[in-house]
């Protein structure tokens, strides 16, 4: 957890760090993130996830360009009976009965966004987020567990709004989709790239 850490912090003190360019102007948000597993994610845990949050900051370099940073902690769960084939270095078996399935996937980036509106109206905007994801793959079986936990390069396009209510704070509402490339080893033993679609909504301080 000491490397996830640090990792988080390179990458907001790089985007607070004074930046030669067109304002000093700021956005922070925090969103709360509801995500939908896809491909191999969703083979391993099939539900809706409503655990997440995303904290971001964005500084602008033109009139309608920003650069910033990322963080954010999604949790996938499921309580299943599927089969499931595990290949482990100590043994190899395909497995039923009760599992408690999980997987805290934790995103990282530096972000760029384009805005396509004015700051004091609606401001649609698109953004492309690149960093790394740390993914903890967890598998219960009752008395027993196995974990793998991998750093995973990765990218997340996204589109949303920002909506000012005045005051410097507004809404913002942003749909991203998260791509984590495969590294090291999973469970299963099987590939172990990662995608999910998040839906979020939450508040932006612009300062």
């Amino acid at each position: 957890m000491r490397y996830l850490y640090m990792a988080a912090a390179v990458v907001f003190l790089l985007t607070i760090l004074p930046l030669q360019g067109y304002s000093q102007d700021i956005i922070t948000d925090v969103t709360y993130e509801m995500s939908f597993p896809a491909s191999n994610l969703k083979d391993y845990t099939d539900n809706t996830s409503y655990r997440g949050i995303g904290i971001g900051v964005r500084r602008f370099v033109a009139p309608k360009i920003s650069v910033g940073g990322f963080f954010g902690w999604n949790i996938f769960n499921e309580d299943t009976n599927k089969l499931i084939s595990l290949d482990r270095e100590e043994f190899s078996a395909d497995v039923s009965g009760r599992q408690f399935r999980y997987i805290n996937a934790v995103p990282i980036f530096f972000s760029t966004h384009y805005y396509l509106g004015k700051s004091e109206k609606v401001m649609p905007f698109v953004g492309a987020n690149v960093g790394t994801y740390y993914i903890r793959q967890r598998l219960e079986l009752g008395v027993y567990s196995i974990n793998e936990d991998n750093w995973h390069f990765g990218i997340a396009p996204e589109a949303g709004i920002i909506i000012p209510l005045g005051y410097d704070n507004g809404v913002i509402a942003n749909f991203r989709y998260n791509y984590a490339f495969e590294s090291g080893e999973s469970i299963s033993g099987e590939s172990n790239s990662y995608t999910f679609w998040s839906l979020n909504v939450g508040v932006a301080y612009m300062h």
